[in-house]
Order: structure tokens, then C-alpha cells, then sequence
């Protein structure tokens, strides 16, 4: 007999969501063939112990599939929607507010669309409207908007977050920057504005009670908003694996919750009254903060255990998380793909299932009081061992970093947080009343996350505090995941010594596969060049790194791609030249090493005359030199060597006198065996007459020189190197018109196949100096040919 078919039913669901996408026959046999299991089953148990729940099992794996496919679906007008300067009018619901000082977010639901001039009309969920007036919009009402539709987007770049995704998992279409909107009609829900407006107030008090680097974290724990919350802080607290503390979770749900219920018990309440108090209450409570999906999973697994304690059942945890995950996943099944899902349920497996063995390694027998102490640390720290084993795969896949301190950061923080959470809240409460008494109850928070934030600073300084580890492959976590069990399940037969063999899985996890070639990625920058290169001996170097159409490029393109890659420094740092489009990403790692903790050992910058130094130059000279980072200026003729890998510079020398900062590029001639590239930066005909003739040979690669202008890759100079592939680095629409069609038209007179950003996304180029493969990241798509 099945102890727990909660557990079975989310499993059959979940198999269900996973295969949505695949041929319909296949949902049909499999259908077939789990209805033929249960049936035999079910002739061969023994009489009276019949598991009739499990006729339904094939009815939620065949919902899972349907629900899925329905929200993986885009709405008709989705290609339309795609396109430039696209203006649509929407009416719909309004269900969330998220307020700003300068743009708000709004959530509308039940949405109607319409394309302006013409008479298609389609329906969503839900959209994303930015707008900068909120005074006459009330939850509930229902709204006109006029606006530019922003199509949300896919990652053009390994390591780059997916937009599209994020949203597509909140069944959320697109988004409209708003011109004008109006109220259609005047009702509104009554009680969700009244939390809104509750919400808004509170903002209000804790911005007014505590210091602005603190602001954001309190509203997060406890209203559950994040757009506040202090970058560097919240880069670090992520880095060192205690991100959980500014999210609403099962702590603050049991310490409302049961504090509530708690209370109500000392008025000598009835037991049901208590039960659909507290009910009530978390609910409200749940609205109030959006209802995220640790919110949500908390919420209705406390509701559970109150309603068991009303009819007297027994509250077994398992079941009561696997049907939190199926309310979740009933409305939206592809959250079942969120990080955030994944690892509030990974933690819940983690003490429901991984806690109680590992406890076995506790010898119960304390006879001293110190040997009590030291047991209650053992089990502390077995317990937070517990849920960082079973979600440690998620956590390097969603941070590509792990703190081998994190541990150690989560004894001194968690225990603490109860702390954290009681008197932010009555802080907050009492401050709505009077300002005085807020600051009274809430001065203790302060303190404490003040005492968090230096004891994650000095962690920090530890050495190793930070490894960066990569993006994991499927094979990796998959085996991860079953080593685990099995050690689990010896440990379960008190085979103690077992958990020595935890350390397999970890290895396993931990390994990162390297490439044996040399591997070159031209990075989506868009309007701007940014080129990471990964010699055979594991050494890293990057040319450029700057974007003027994507602000912070270095915070959203560079570093998420070094960390995806496991990149946890760079050996050599080449600026080609000081324009923004190649420097600004580079700034921002110098400026703000908290941020983006991938150390440059050494930069190389051209050798110029102080008199030739333009401020760009003289800026990174200056911000490099305070960062630590080695300095080393390279002329024509100077020559790098790694292994098989030679750089040689061709240009320019320390003389040379230039009509403009493009003709200064750096140039590099990379040779590894028989592959060739030429990385040249934006380079003009000025800068190409400059170079020795006797030093351009045939290339394998070019990457074509200012973005594909036409000022740059003269029809003289493509007669010389006759390149079989050029790469051009560009921004989509960018009001240069690059790349010009008088550079393409060169290019594909000397039978030079193109590949630009714009299109391709990612350009990657693995050879191994005898034959090379080009993949497009957007398409995937790959092209091989011999050096």
C-alpha cells in the first residue's frame, strides 16, 4: 500500500509537465502503459489493501502534459508583437502595483489586445505595463493602455539571463511602455487595495527608519519586494550563499503563523475559530507580498497543518510539500523550471528527507553539558549541511559561485533571523502609528543586519572565499543526484562511515570539463566589441569589453559569461583601444571589484606618447593602478607565448601618429598550429596602410575592424589576408548602420563567410589548430572548417 500518493500524484504531474512538448503519441502510450501497470498491480495486491487513488495517477501525468503545453504556448499575435516600434492598445485588470520614484510596474490580468490600425485582437494572461503616474489606478480596476509594446528577450550569450523565460514562467506576454491609459471602470477590490495601500505605507516607514543600504533588505523579508535592495550587498550575500535571508520564507510564514495561533490559544478561542483566524491572516498576508512562490509554498503548507490539527489528522510533511507544489503548479506549470521553485522545494527535501538520516550520525548519548553543547552545534550544522547537499546542483546553476563558507555564514545568520524578522515587523507596524516607537523596536534590526553585513565582509577576506564554478552539464547533476541517494540510503542502514563518501558526489559536481583547444567567444555586446579567448593551458584572456548601446555590459553580458564559463580570473586583459564601446565593461570591473569579483592580473594597453593619451587612456591607467592590477604597454613587434598559442602585436608602434583613437588599435596576430585569427580592434584604412605587408598572410578568421564600416577592412588590405570567416561585433538597429553594406560587399568579393552579433548572438570558435567549429549561440547552429 502507497504511504504517501500525494508524493506519487506530484510525481505523475510533474513526468507529465516534462514530456509537453513531445509527440502526442507518445503522451497516448504512456498513458497506456502506466494504466497498465496500475491494473496489474492492483490484481496482484492483496485483498482489502486496494490503492484506488492510483487509477487517477495517469489522469494528473495527461493535466500535467496539458497545462504545460497550453502556458509553453505563445498568444497569435506574438509575431507582430515582435516587431520595431510596435503600439498596441490593451485593456485588463489590474492585479499588481509595484511602485517607483521614477517608472512603476503594473500587472494586468484577463488582457485583451489590439494591434493600433488594425482590427487583429488577441487575449493574454497577463502583461507588464511601465507606467509613471499611478494616482488614478486601484487593484482591481479595470484599465485602457496605449503604448510601445517590449517584446521580452532571449539570451544572446552564454550566462545571460533569460528574460523571456522569466517572465513566460509568470504567463506574463510581453510588456507596454505606456503613453496614455484610462480607467474604464471605478471598482476595485476593496481588499487588495487596502494591502496595497498597507504595503506602500510600510515601504514608507522602514525608507524613514532605516539606513538606505538597509531599506531594500527589510522590504524584501518582509513585503517581498526586491527592486530596492542594495547591488553590492546583495551581490555579496548571493556569492556567499545566504540569498535566503531577503526572501519570504518558511521561517517568517511558522513565526507569524503559529505566533498568531499561539496567541489566539492564550484568549481561550476555539479550535476552529484559532485555525480560520490564522488561515485568514496568512492569506491576507500572502497577498500583501505578491504571494512568491516560497511565500506560497509556506502559506499552504502552514494552512494544512492547521486544518490536520482540526480534524485531528497526523501532518506529514512530504505530503504537505508535494501538494503546495501542485497548487503552484496547477496555475503555472512551468515554474516547475524556476530557480526560485527549485531550490524553496530542494530546501524542503532537504529537511524532510536528507535531515533525519544525516541525524544518525549524532551519538544521542551527552552526558556532560558541554558534550550536549557541542552535539546541538554538531546537529545544527548537519541540518544546514542537509539543505545545502540537496540543493547545491540549483545553486551553482542559478549563481555559478559557491562559499565553502556558507556553512559557516548560515550557523551565525539563520539562528538569528527570528530576530530579524519580530522586530522588523513590529517596527514597521508601530511606525505607522508613531515614528518614535518604530525606531525603538526597529533599532535592534539594524543592529543585526549591520552585524550580517560585517560578518559577511569578513568571510569575504578569507582565502578561497569565493570559488566560481561554472555552469553545470545535465550528466553532471544527474549523477550527483543519484550518488547522493545511494550514500543516503547507507547511512539509512547505519553504514555511519558512508558519509565519508559524500565527498564523490561534491568531486563529481565540482569537476569542470575544459575544452583542449583554444576556444574564442565574440560576445553580444551589442554596440561595442568584447572578445574572451581560453588558451589550451586553461589561461584566460580578454580583448575589449565595452558596449554604448547596453548599459552596464560588463554587469549583464561580461561577468555573467566569465562565471557561466567557470572563469574565475583573467590572466590578460588587452585594450585594443580607449573608446567607450571597448572599455566601458572593463571600468566597471576595476571600479567595483564587490560587484564583479573576477580579478585582471595584468592589463595590456598600447605604448603611446603621454602627449597621444586621450582621458579614457589615462582613466584606466589610473583605475587599474588602485585596483592592483598590473600594467604592461605593448608595442608592434612584441610577442606573447602560451604552449603552441603565439600573440604577436602588428600594430601599432610607440611613434606611430593617428588621424583618430581607431587607428591606435592594437592589433593582434593569434596563431595556435595551423588556425589564424586577426583581432584588430577599429581599425582604419590609415591604421591597415601601417601594418607590414610581409606580416599578413592568409587568416582563418578575421574580426573585421569597427564594426563593419565601410572606413575600415579595405579592399587592399582583404586582398592580402583573403579570410575565410569574419566575425562583426554590432549593435541591432544601431544608428551608425553598421555593418555597411560596402564592407559586406568586400568581404563577399574575397568568398569570406560573415557572421555578425546581431544575428548570431555568441559567436563561439573551438579549434584544436587543425580544424575549428563556429557555433551561433542564438541558433545553435554550428559550421566546421580546417585551418
Amino acid at each position: 500500500m502507497v504511504r504517501r500518493p500525494m508524493v506519487v500524484i506530484l510525481l505523475a504531474y510533474l513526468a507529465g509537465c516534462l514530456i509537453s512538448g513531445h509527440s502526442l503519441k507518445i503522451l497516448i502510450a504512456l498513458t497506456i502503459v502506466m494504466y497498465g501497470t496500475i491494473i496489474l498491480y492492483m490484481r496482484k495486491v492483496e485483498a482489502g489493501r486496494y490503492d484506488t487513488f492510483l487509477y487517477f495517477v495517469p489522469a494528473f501525468f495527461l493535466l500535467g502534459f496539458l497545462l504545460m503545453s497550453n502556458q509553453e504556448q505563445e498568444i497569435g499575435l506574438q509575431d507582430k508583437l515582435k516587431q520595431d516600434n510596435c503600439y498596441v492598445m490593451v485593456s485588463g485588470v489590474v492585479s499588481e502595483i509595484t511602485p517607483a520614484k521614477k517608472t512603476s510596474k503594473v500587472i494586468l490580468s484577463n488582457v485583451t489586445i489590439h494591434l493600433k490600425d488594425e482590427s487583429a485582437s488577441d487575449y493574454a494572461d497577463s502583461i507588464l505595463v511601465y507606467m509613471k503616474d499611478l494616482d488614478s489606478i486601484h487593484i482591481g480596476n479595470e484599465i485602457f493602455v496605449s503604448g510601445e509594446v517590449k517584446s521580452f528577450e532571449l539570451p544572446s550569450n552564454p550566462g545571460q539571463f533569460n528574460e523571456f523565460s522569466y517572465y513566460k514562467q509568470k504567463n506574463i506576454a510581453f510588456a507596454i511602455y505606456e503613453d496614455s491609459h484610462e480607467v474604464k471602470d471605478q471598482a476595485y477590490d476593496k481588499v487588495g487595495q487596502t494591502l496595497y495601500q498597507l504595503r506602500v505605507s510600510l515601504r514608507k516607514v522602514y525608507e524613514e527608519l532605516l539606513p538606505e543600504e538597509q531599506v531594500g533588505f527589510v522590504c524584501a523579508m518582509i513585503l517581498g519586494e526586491k527592486d530596492q535592495m542594495d547591488e553590492e550587498l546583495k551581490q555579496l550575500y548571493c556569492d556567499l550563499g545566504i540569498a535566503h535571508i531577503f526572501a519570504i520564507s518558511g521561517l517568517h510564514i511558522t513565526l507569524l503563523g503559529m505566533g498568531l495561533y499561539s496567541f489566539l490559544e492564550k484568549l481561550k478561542l476555539s479550535l476552529r475559530l484559532r485555525v480560520a483566524a490564522t488561515i485568514l491572516f496568512l492569506t491576507l498576508y500572502g497577498i500583501l507580498t505578491n504571494f512568491s512562490v516560497s511565500t506560497n509554498r509556506a502559506v499552504v503548507m502552514m494552512v494544512i497543518l492547521l486544518v490536520s490539527k482540526v480534524f485531528g489528522k497526523c501532518y506529514d510533511l512530504l505530503s504537505a510539500i508535494s501538494f503546495s507544489a501542485l497548487i503552484i503548479l496547477f496555475q503555472k506549470p512551468m515554474e516547475m523550471t524556476d530557480s526560485g521553485f527549485l531550490l524553496s522545494y530542494l530546501s524542503m527535501i532537504g529537511i524532510a528527507i536528507v535531515a533525519p538520516i544525516m541525524e544518525r550520525l549524532l551519538v544521542h548519548e551527552a552526558s556532560s553539558k558541554f558534550q550536549k553543547v557541542k552535539q546541538k552545534v554538531f546537529a545544527t550544522i548537519l541540518f544546514s549541511s542537509s539543505i545545502s547537499l540537496a540543493t547545491l546542483p540549483v545553486m551553482l546553476n542559478t549563481f555559478y559561485t559557491y562559499s565553502p563558507y556558507s556553512i559557516l555564514l548560515n550557523l551565525i545568520i539563520i539562528p538569528l533571523m527570528t530576530f530579524v524578522v519580530i522586530l522588523s515587523l513590529i517596527g514597521g507596524i508601530a511606525g505607522l502609528f508613531c515614528i518614535t516607537a518604530g525606531r525603538f523596536f526597529i533599532g535592534g534590526a539594524v543592529a543585526l543586519l549591520k552585524f550580517y553585513e560585517l560578518a559577511a565582509k569578513a568571510i569575504q577576506k578569507l582565502p578561497k572565499s569565493l570559488l566560481i564554478t561554472g555552469e553545470k552539464e545535465s550528466y553532471q547533476i544527474i549523477f550527483y543526484y543519484v550518488l547522493l541517494g545511494i550514500i543516503l540510503y547507507l547511512i539509512l542502514s547505519f553504514e555511519r562511515k558512508a558519509v565519508l563518501l559524500l565527498t564523490l558526489p561534491i568531486l563529481i559536481l565540482f569537476y569542470q570539463p575544459q575544452y583542449k583547444g583554444l576556444t574564442t567567444t565574440f560576445l553580444d555586446v551589442g554596440q561595442g566589441d568584447g572578445i574572451c579567448m581560453r588558451l589550451p593551458s586553461g589561461h584566460v584572456m580578454m580583448v575589449d569589453g565595452g558596449s554604448t548601446s547596453i548599459e552596464q555590459v560588463g554587469k549583464y553580458r561580461m561577468i555573467p559569461y566569465l562565471k557561466q564559463q567557470g572563469i574565475g580570473s583573467i590572466d590578460y586583459y588587452m585594450v585594443t583601444h580607449s573608446d567607450r564601446d571597448h572599455i566601458s565593461g572593463l571600468l566597471e570591473m576595476l571600479e567595483n571589484p564587490m560587484i564583479y569579483p573576477i580579478p585582471i592580473k595584468t592589463l595590456l594597453l598600447t605604448d603611446l606618447k603621454q602627449e597621444n593619451k586621450d582621458e579614457n587612456y589615462k582613466m584606466i591607467e589610473e583605475k587599474a593602478k588602485i585596483a592592483g592590477v598590473k600594467i604592461k604597454y605593448i608595442t608592434k613587434g612584441d610577442r606573447l607565448t602560451d604552449g603552441e598559442v603565439t600573440l604577436t602585436c602588428l600594430h601599432p608602434n610607440e611613434n606611430f601618429q593617428a588621424e583618430d583613437v581607431n587607428n591606435t588599435s592594437m592589433v593582434w596576430n593569434v596563431r595556435y598550429r595551423n588556425y589564424s585569427m586577426l583581432l584588430v580592434g577599429d581599425l582604419g584604412v590609415q591604421g591597415e596602410q601601417e601594418i607590414d605587408p610581409k606580416q599578413l598572410e592568409r587568416f582563418d578568421v578575421l574580426k573585421v575592424g569597427h564594426h563593419g564600416s565601410k572606413n575600415s577592412s579595405s579592399d587592399e588590405f582583404l586582398s592580402k589576408i583573403t579570410p575565410e570567416m569574419a566575425i562583426i561585433s554590432a549593435g541591432e538597429n544601431n544608428h551608425y548602420g553598421h555593418p555597411h553594406k560596402e564592407t559586406l560587399k568586400r568581404l563577399k568579393k574575397y568568398k569570406t563567410t560573415v557572421f555578425t552579433t546581431i544575428d548570431s548572438g555568441a559567436i563561439i570558435i573551438k579549434t584544436d589548430g587543425i580544424s575549428s567549429l563556429l557555433e551561433q549561440y542564438k541558433s545553435h547552429e554550428t559550421i566546421g572548417f580546417r585551418d
